[in-house]
C-alpha cells in the first residue's frame, strides 16, 4: 500500500509552519526584551555613572557560515583595557 504525498499542500505547510515560528520568535522577543529593560536601564546607569567612556561594547563576530555581525555588549571593562591592540 502507497501513501500519496501532495507536494504542493506540503509546501504550503512548510511556509505556513515557517511563519508562525518566525512570528512566535518576534513576539516572545519582543515581551521579553520589555521585561527586562528596567534591569538593562539600572545596568547602563551603573557603567555611566562608576566610569567615563561609552555605556556600550561594540563588537564583530562571525556566524556558523563566516558571516560578520556587529554586536553590541554592555561594557565590563575600563575603555583603554586594549590600548596595545586585541589580546
Amino acid at each position: 500500500m502507497t501513501q500519496n504525498i501532495n507536494l504542493k499542500q506540503s509546501r504550503t505547510n512548510h511556509i505556513i509552519c515557517k511563519s508562525l515560528k518566525r512570528t512566535e520568535d518576534i513576539v516572545v522577543a519582543t515581551i521579553l526584551l520589555i521585561l527586562i529593560s528596567p534591569i538593562m536601564l539600572i545596568v547602563a546607569i551603573g557603567i555611566k555613572v562608576s566610569s567615563p567612556g561609552p555605556i556600550f561594547y561594540r563588537q564583530t563576530r562571525v556566524t556558523l557560515h563566516y558571516k560578520e555581525f556587529e554586536m553590541l555588549k554592555f561594557r565590563s571593562m575600563a575603555t583603554d583595557t586594549e590600548q596595545d591592540g586585541e589580546q
